[in-house]
């Protein structure tokens, strides 16, 4: 992703298991960016400013969520944005905010109900 320096994408392979084209399968995947706040535009709450990590997409293969696949790689980049005293911040869906809340993310939504699917969440 030359184009894209400043996204960040992990991943978890079985090597056990092989999709159709015979690689290992992909588990979960991961997409973090690293851009500045003003560089990531209008769609992100207004105390977005201060939190310079963002998890973008994080999504798990049905048959192996529930296995640390998916926490492994949060607990990486976590590790990382905690050496770096880097804030770090997601909008998640109501699956995710247990896992998320295990790595130290707290709801920042503004409003909360049950009609909201996304819940905003930050850890600094």
């Amino acid at each position: 992703m030359a184009h894209k320096p400043l996204q960040i994408y992990l991943k978890v392979v079985d090597t056990q298991a092989l999709d159709s084209p015979g690689r290992p399968r992909l588990i979960p995947s991961a997409k973090w960016n690293l851009s500045m706040p003003e560089e990531r535009g209008p769609r992100f709450p207004p105390w977005h400013e201060k939190f310079y990590l963002h998890l973008n997409t994080l999504g798990t293969r049905p048959g192996y969520r529930k296995r640390g696949a998916g926490s492994m790689l949060v607990k990486r980049r976590c590790d990382l944005a905690d050496l770096s005293r880097i804030n770090a911040y997601m909008d998640a869906s109501q699956a995710g905010v247990l896992l998320y809340q295990n790595f130290g993310f707290a709801d920042r939504s503004e409003s909360r109900s049950e009609e909201h699917l996304i819940v905003s969440m930050a850890r600094s």
